[in-house]
């Protein structure tokens, strides 16, 4: 056995010559491609606001925010189903402003 210390394991060098930073992003990218796009800013709600779920089983329903945790990123929203009122809660994202039109 030799007194040299070696610069790379041969474990190390090995895997790092498989992974470059061009071929790291190459691969980052491919995950993320999939991925659903995130809003254009943040989105800010106030209590008494009226907004629309759009994902999970009650998507489409509208109901009033009743409390907001900003640190979680979560609403407290009231929806009436099927005549009683229900409290949900449910992501930033998972809500949107209802638009009345």
């Amino acid at each position: 056995m030799s007194d040299k210390k070696e610069k790379n394991p041969p474990a190390l060098s090995y895997h790092s010559s498989l992974i470059t930073p061009k071929n790291m992003s190459d691969q980052l990218e491919q995950l993320f491609r999939g991925w659903p796009e995130r809003g254009h800013g943040p989105q800010t709600f106030r209590l008494g606001d009226t907004v629309q779920i759009r994902s999970g089983p009650f998507a489409a329903f509208k109901g009033e925010v009743e409390g907001i945790n900003q640190a979680k990123r979560l609403l407290k929203v009231r929806v009436e189903i099927v005549g009683r009122t229900a409290a949900l809660k449910l992501g930033f994202d998972e809500v949107e402003a209802a638009s009345f039109s």
